[in-house]
């Protein structure tokens, strides 16, 4: 509902199926998410299979590294590029192995991730999308706490209302917008039947 199937930007996902109909978007994946499954990986009992979770980790550690001296001004986006090659190549080797392991957990997120080889790098091409969607998560956090405190939401209409709030402190938190002040100004404005201030600075 809220992004239409021939949405045409960029979004960050983790790897859910449903996100395969919007086949207009270019989908960056959540590198946090594939952090967690290359753990799970470095985990395995099996020695053969923590080795290769360990390497994969270990070159996707050496992406960020990179990635986050980029966003400290420290290299260039040409520099990021052309230095983080050698860990793609090393990742895509690594997932190659994967792909033809009997382990079903290794061999699917092979698969997987080389079936998808360039939703995992958006980020190092395009300007200002991030390599995972922790910013979005954090943003959902507050309410993912006041349901595990409630155990549920009261009602539908109860739901909505800690959905919309939450999200639009979220946004003015981004935007930079004192958030207290804009809801004092809304109810005003709602009351007085008058136009809604916009959610943006001053």
């Amino acid at each position: 509902a809220l992004l239409l199937e021939d949405f045409k930007g960029v979004i960050g996902t983790d790897r859910y199926g449903a996100y395969r109909a919007m086949k207009s978007a270019i989908r960056q994946f959540c590198w946090a998410h594939l952090r967690r499954e290359f753990v799970a990986l470095s985990e395995a009992p099996n020695p053969g299979i923590a080795a290769l979770g360990k390497r994969l980790l270990a070159e996707q550690e050496e992406v960020f590294a990179l990635w986050h001296a980029f966003r400290a001004g420290e290299i260039s986006r040409k520099d990021l590029r052309a230095c983080t090659a050698i860990n793609l190549a090393r990742l895509k080797r690594g997932l190659l192995q994967a792909s033809t392991m009997d382990h079903k957990a290794a061999r699917n997120l092979g698969k997987d991730l080389l079936r998808n080889w360039d939703k995992l790098w958006v980020f190092l091409k395009v300007e200002g999308v991030e390599p995972t969607n922790n910013a979005a998560e954090r943003a959902l956090r507050p309410l993912v706490i006041l349901k595990r405190i409630f155990q549920r939401l009261p009602s539908p209409d109860g739901k909505r209302f800690f959905e919309r709030l939450l999200s639009l402190g979220a946004t003015a938190r981004i935007r930079g917008v004192p958030y207290f002040d804009w809801l004092l100004k809304a109810i005003r404005a709602a009351k007085l039947n008058q136009a809604l201030p916009a959610l943006e600075p001053a």
